[in-house]
């Protein structure tokens, strides 16, 4: 595959008619390649789970990107490596890449 890099970044995931439950922030992954967009929402655990297990980095890295995403609302990740086939199997959906 081709090498990316991932945005993340937070969502305003609150609706005014859930005042019951909690609001949990939405976070929006955008996987990046020459020529291709991959774009996912994830609650925090599964975002957790995605960058453990997909993007694989290690846990002080992932401690310092949820920091980032708590203090800034958007954190990026360089150098990422996942297949076409891959980011489509995660139920990540393709959109076109603005040149």
């Amino acid at each position: 595959g081709m090498p990316g890099y991932i945005h993340i970044f937070v969502l305003d995931g609150a609706t005014p008619d859930r005042r019951s439950a909690k609001c949990e922030p939405v976070y929006q992954v955008n996987y990046t390649t020459p020529g291709s967009t991959f774009v996912r929402a994830y609650d925090l655990e599964h975002l957790r789970r995605f960058l453990l297990t997909k993007v694989a980095i290690e846990g002080p890295e992932l401690d310092r990107v949820l920091a980032q995403l708590t203090t800034t609302g958007r954190a990026n990740i360089p150098e990422v490596e996942i297949s076409e086939q891959e980011a489509a199997a995660l139920g990540m959906e393709q959109v076109p890449t603005e040149s």
